[in-house]
This record gives structure tokens, sequence and C-alpha cells, in this order.
């Protein structure tokens, strides 16, 4: 057979064809791989409207193919393709360019409005609001501006810490003006207000505090709206955030692996927290903590070990019924086995018995039937306990949380 004269495509034949395809192949429709402009019939020749497609060259091959096993593309499946991806690109378009007209649209509106209230704060000479009013479209050197401005007239206190918060320059704020503000705050008992003041200076454990001083109160008070308001800022303001790293810091400095993990974990540091497994390989490999262990098989990549890890972990759980509460039983590590034998054998020797499961653990030493002691009895005695073992103090809170105490 005679091969087929091939006649350039016109340019602008090829321009509308790659165009209505979007420059994609219309059977894979992966973006970015080249493509070439094929034409349905086969014939090189026939440039009229409707004889072309946009095929990667993968596809293009697929076309190619005579007879033997593999199915070929034909002209009919070809332009089936090609007809459902013009009317797919074509739906895109639609909408985007709906969707960039409204939000064309929208941005007019609000930068019009934007420009109306700034003329009318710049009119009244409020040059706080200004400040606040240009920090929230993010123009800084306009918010900085009327900063100064603002402070020119030597405002209260409150405007002072307020305006130099905006700046995110708490430095700024002469320590007897943050002095005379907290005093204040103090003195109302205004929690809420305290504690945006010590987020803006850095102070988050002393920020939290208060927040939760002032939420309690919003609660007491049946204010919910106060009291979920005050969570949220509370959250949104990083002050939790600086609290795990305060966590992260303490657990560190007392060379304690888990609760260093837990602190990452609950930043979102992933790739230090990778590091940090990896860097104790060792420890955790020798140690009795099956989390630790199943966080460093996901870590080295050993998914079967993390697999098993995880199906021992399952088996040792269970849910004990205790008289209508049901509690979760899980392997405790050495020194809490201690501590409960020890407990044991005090128990035999004051009653002359086997405890029972409805005994207390830990009881009154001058009762004359087991008596529970009262929980922060039985916390001081535990932590004077492991004190005395020379305990760090990160794994005596992780001893006291599971065996029930915060």
């Amino acid at each position: 057979m005679a091969k087929k004269e091939r006649i350039e495509i016109p340019k602008e034949v090829a321009a509308k064809v790659l165009f209505m395809a979007n420059r994609t192949c219309c059977v894979c429709r992966q973006e970015g791989k080249p493509v070439q402009i094929h034409h349905v019939d086969d014939n090189p020749a026939n440039n009229v409207t409707g004889n072309h497609a946009v095929l990667c060259f993968d596809w293009h091959r697929e076309t190619q193919i005579q007879g033997g096993f593999d199915r070929k593309l034909d002209a009919e499946q070809v332009a089936l393709f090609r007809d459902d991806w013009y009317a797919l690109v074509s739906q895109r378009r639609a909408a985007h360019t709906q969707q960039s007209s409204d939000i064309a649209q929208a941005s007019e509106v609000s930068l019009s409005l934007s420009t109306s209230i700034a003329e009318i704060y710049r009119e009244n000479k409020e040059y706080e609001l200004l400040a606040t009013h240009y920090n929230s479209i993010g123009n800084a050197e306009l918010r900085d501006k009327y900063i100064e401005l603002a402070l020119q007239r030597k405002p209260h206190d409150t405007t002072i810490c307020y305006l130099r918060g905006l700046q995110n320059r708490p430095d700024l704020i002469p320590p007897d003006v943050l002095k005379r503000e907290l005093k204040r705050y103090d003195k109302y008992q205004d929690h809420t207000e305290r504690g945006r003041l010590l987020s803006t200076v850095g102070q988050s454990r002393e920020a939290a505090i208060s927040y939760v001083k002032g939420i309690l109160r919003s609660l007491e008070d049946d204010n919910a709206f106060s009291a979920a308001y005050y969570i949220k800022e509370l959250a949104e303001d990083g002050v939790l955030e600086q609290l795990f790293m305060l966590a992260l810091k303490q657990a560190r400095e007392e060379g304690d692996l888990w609760w260093q993990v837990r602190a990452m974990q609950e930043l979102g540091w992933d790739e230090e927290l990778h590091k940090l497994l990896l860097a104790n390989r060792g420890d955790i490999e020798a140690s009795d903590n099956p989390e630790l262990q199943r966080l460093l098989a996901d870590a080295i990549g050993d998914i079967t070990k993390s697999i098993e890890i995880q199906k021992d972990m399952a088996r040792n759980e269970h849910m004990v019924a205790d008289g209508i509460e049901l509690r979760t039983s899980i392997p405790i590590d050495a020194q809490i086995e201690k501590i409960l034998s020890d407990q044991r054998a005090l128990f035999l020797k004051k009653f002359g018995r086997e405890p029972s499961r409805k005994d207390p653990v830990f009881f009154e030493l001058d009762k004359d039937v087991p008596t529970p002691l009262r929980p922060e009895t039985i916390r001081k005695q535990l932590l004077a306990t492991m004190e005395a073992a020379a305990i760090p103090e990160g794994r005596r809170r992780e001893l006291l949380k599971q065996m029930g105490f915060d």
C-alpha cells in the first residue's frame, strides 16, 4: 500500500485543536505529557474539521497497531474519547470563568468597602482603628504608620499593649506599662484579658492559667458563648503550641523519651520525631514500651513488626467488668508491679487474707477493715516513694497517670 502524503496541519487549525483539548491527551488525560495531533481517519492529508485529536505518544502508538493480540485504538474510539474530553474541558473552563468572575466581583466590593472604611477612620482621626484595619488586610506598612501616630497621643496602657501586640513587638511594651496592666487585671479579676496580655508577651504557661480561670468563671456563670469564645482564642493564639514546646523542653532536660515523643506528636513535628526515634533506637528496642516500639518500627519501615506489635497490644488489652463500670486492663511495667506487690504483702500482714477485687489496693493502716485512702493521700505517698527511688520527674508523671492520677 502506498504511503499517504502528509500535508502540514494549518497553524490556526492546530492551535484550535490544542486549545479545545487543553494541550492534553484525550485518552489518558495526564497534564504535562508530550502530545501530538492525530488524524482520526489515519489520513495525514485530511485536515478537515473534526478529523483531529490530541494524543500522547503512548496512545498514538496504540492507533498504529495492526492485528495481533493487542487491541487497536480505532478511529471510532478516538473520536469518542476526544468528544468526551472536549466537553469536560469546556465545562471546567465555564466553571472556572464563573468562579473567577465571582471572585473578581467580591474582591472589587471588598476593596471598595475597605477603602471607604479607611477614609472614615482617617476623617475621624481614629488612628488605633486605622492600625487595626490595615493589620486585618495585611498592610503592615500602613498599620505601623498609624500605630506610631496613635502612640504620639500618649494613649492608655491597654492601647499601648494592644498596638504593640498587633506588630508582634511585645519587646516595645515598656516594663512599667506591662506591670500596671497586669496589676489592673488582677485587681478586677479580669482573667481572660490578663491571659491575652500574657500571651502577647510570650508567657504561655501563665497565659493558659489565666485563660482557664476566665473560662471556668464563664461556665460557672452559665455563659456558654463566652467560654467557647475564649477556648477558641486560647487555641488560636498559639498558647497550646507554646505549652507543648515547654513540655518538650522539660522532657529533654529530664531525659524522658516518652514525653518528648508525645510532645512532638502533638506539635506535628513529624520529621523531628522520626529523627528522635532513630537516634534512640537501641533504648527503645530494649524498653518495655510497646507504643514506642511500634513507632520505631514505623519509622524504620518495618511494617510487619509494627503490625505484630499492634496485635500483641490488642491481645493484652481487655475490658474488665467492675460493677457497672468498664475499665481497661493493660500490661504494667516492673516498677508499678513492684509497688502493687508490696501493697499485696502489706494487705496480707494487716488483714490476714488475700485481697479481693473489691478491696482497695491502697488502704488506711489504722483501720480494722480495708478502707480506701483518700486520693490526695495516695498520690502523696506514691510521689514520696518514687522520689526516694530517684525516679525522674517525667517518669513519675507517667507512672501516676498509668495508675489513674493526673
